[in-house]
């Protein structure tokens, strides 16, 4: 079983410190689409066997880089780590978990290199059918989805 997200801190004081700066930052925000029970739904989506998705980006506003799902997990470790409120960082090239609320876009790319994990081969260049995973996720609700011709972006927030 999963730790819940504030128990992830080093102590209550850090987890109430970390609340005012994700208060703070989602002021800036006008618009917020996503709860963490969206988010919850979304990823297990897409990482279930027989989801068109094959690599997907995660923009959260405090990272410092890109954080992207590892699609090549067993399909069986994925329900485990997606988390109520976070999704645990061994699905992720994070370090840490990823709370749902910082999440300001996720993107799946139409071209991507896939690296295998742990081996010394160079990347593979590989697509994936961006109408596709439109119209899988849209199956499951309602997103705020911007579609193009070289990516698909799901908004938590918008400016």
């Amino acid at each position: 079983m999963q730790p819940r997200f504030e128990e992830l801190f080093a102590s209550p004081q850090h987890y109430e410190r970390y609340k005012a700066r994700l208060g703070k930052k989602l002021a800036e925000f006008r618009f917020g689409f996503m709860s963490d029970a969206k988010w919850r739904r979304l990823f297990v989506a897409i990482c279930a066997e027989g989801s068109p998705a094959r690599h997907c980006e995660i923009y959260d506003f405090f990272g410092s880089c890109v954080n992207e799902i590892r699609f090549a997990l067993p399909a069986a470790d994925y329900a485990q780590d997606i988390c109520e409120n976070y999704i645990s960082q061994r699905l992720t090239t994070s370090e840490k978990p990823t709370f749902y609320a910082e999440i300001e876009y996720i993107e799946f790319a139409k071209f991507y290199d896939f690296t295998s994990r742990g081996a010394l081969l160079p990347p593979e260049h590989k697509s994936q059918d961006l109408g596709a995973i439109a119209r899988y996720l849209e199956h499951l609700g309602k997103f705020e989805m911007e579609p193009g011709e070289q990516n698909l972006k799901i908004y938590g927030y918008r400016r």
